[in-house]
C-alpha cells in the first residue's frame, strides 16, 4: 500500500471517528437532564432580549431531533401582569428544515393557553408594551433564519382569551 493511500485512509477514519464522537456527544447531552436544562436556558435567554417583562420556559422533554415537549411557557409584562401562560406544548418538526433556515412544524398541540389582551386608558395595548417594535432590518436577497415559518396541524385545547378594555 502506498504512503498516499495510507494517509488518506487514516485521515478518513479519524474524520469519521470525530464526526461520530460529535454526534454521540450531541445525542447524549440532549438525553440528559443537564443537557436539556442548558438548552432551556439558551432558548430562554435568546427570547428574553425581545420581551419587555419576564419570560419563563418550563422543563423541555422529547427527542430534540424530531419532537419537543415544553412543559409550560409564561410571559409577564413589565408590571408583572400575566400576558401569556400555557400548559404543555408538543411540537413535531423535521430538523432538515432548520438547516435550510426555515421553521416547518408538522404538528403542534398547545394545552390550556391563556392570552390576556388589555387596552389601557391611553389607547395603548399590552402586547405592544411586551413586544416593542425594534429597528427594522434592511431587506437582503438571501433568506434569514425565521423568515419562513409554517405550522401545520395546530391543535389548541382548553383555551382562554380574556380581553380588558377601558370604560
Amino acid at each position: 500500500m502506498s504512503r498516499r493511500r495510507l494517509v488518506t485512509l487514516v485521515s478518513a477514519f479519524v474524520l469519521l471517528g470525530l464526526g461520530l464522537l460529535a454526534f454521540l456527544a450531541v445525542v447524549s447531552v440532549t438525553k440528559t437532564e443537564y443537557g436539556r436544562e442548558q438548552i432551556r436556558r439558551i432558548v430562554e435567554t435568546g427570547l428574553k432580549g425581545r420581551i419587555v417583562g419576564s419570560l419563563y420556559v418550563g422543563e423541555i422533554r422529547g427527542g430534540f431531533f424530531t419532537d419537543i415537549v415544553i412543559d409550560s411557557i409564561e410571559i409577564r409584562g413589565a408590571d408583572d401582569s400575566l400576558f401569556v401562560a400555557t400548559g404543555p406544548i408538543s411540537i413535531d418538526y423535521d430538523p432538515r428544515d432548520i438547516l435550510d433556515k426555515r421553521i416547518l412544524l408538522s404538528r403542534v398541540v398547545v394545552e390550556r393557553p391563556v392570552v390576556h389582551i388589555t387596552q389601557f386608558a391611553n389607547g395603548d395595548w399590552n402586547w405592544k408594551q411586551v413586544f416593542p417594535r425594534g429597528t427594522p432590518r434592511p431587506k437582503t436577497p438571501e433568506r434569514n433564519f425565521g423568515d419562513f415559518i409554517v405550522a401545520r396541524n395546530v391543535t389548541v385545547r382548553d383555551r382562554g382569551f380574556p380581553l380588558g378594555l377601558p370604560w
